[in-house]
C-alpha cells in the first residue's frame, strides 16, 4: 500500500537458446491491470497506479513472454501481489 509508483515488485525471466536477433524475448502484462505494468525488454515488473489495500488486498497479474521474431512462442507467468 505505501509502494511507490514505480516501486519495483518482481523480475520475470523466459530464455531462448537460439543466436542473435532470434533470441530476444519480449514481455508484457496480458490480463487488464492498470496498476502494474513490466519492462518490455527486462521483464522488471512495478507499481503502475497507487495501491489501497482498503479497497484491494491482493493483486493477480499475467505476464507473458513472447519470443520476438518466428516461431513465436508465449509463457505465462501467474504473479500474485499483497
Amino acid at each position: 500500500e505505501d509502494a511507490e509508483v514505480r516501486t519495483i515488485v518482481g523480475k520475470v525471466h523466459a530464455s531462448d537458446s537460439d543466436l542473435g536477433t532470434n533470441r530476444k524475448v519480449r514481455y508484457a502484462v496480458t490480463n487488464p491491470h492498470q496498476h502494474f505494468a513490466v519492462d518490455p525488454e527486462s521483464g522488471i515488473v512495478t507499481v503502475a497506479k497507487s495501491l489501497d489495500r482498503e479497497t484491494t488486498a491482493f493483486y493477480n497479474l499475467t505476464v507473458t513472454a513472447r519470443r520476438a521474431s518466428f516461431p513465436f512462442f508465449v509463457i505465462k507467468f501467474g504473479i500474485w501481489v499483497t
